[in-house]
């Protein structure tokens, strides 16, 4: 397996739904994660349910936070983890 991206749970009342996603060391630096989240985005942003993407990193995990950055997710909450919304 190359990676995964997939749904935590379906969409809540305020219509938001949880994103995550892991890449095999070896095919990191690549693009195919930002590809794959920014595909999974575009498909989830066309359920009618749903009204905004989020996901948490690490602090520390960088690249997985420009997955998100480069995918237009914005930091909207930090404490022991980062929170991401789109």
């Amino acid at each position: 397996m190359v990676g995964s991206v997939d749904f935590k749970a379906p969409p809540d009342q305020n219509g938001e739904v949880e994103i995550g996603y892991g890449l095999g060391n070896k095919y990191e630096h690549h693009g195919y994660m930002t590809e794959a989240v920014q595909a999974m985005c575009e498909w989830t942003f066309k359920q009618e349910s749903v009204k905004h993407v989020t996901a948490e990193t690490e602090t520390g995990n960088l690249p997985s936070q420009k997955v998100l950055t480069r995918c237009r997710f914005k930091l909207f909450r930090q404490g022991e983890t980062y929170w991401w919304k789109r």
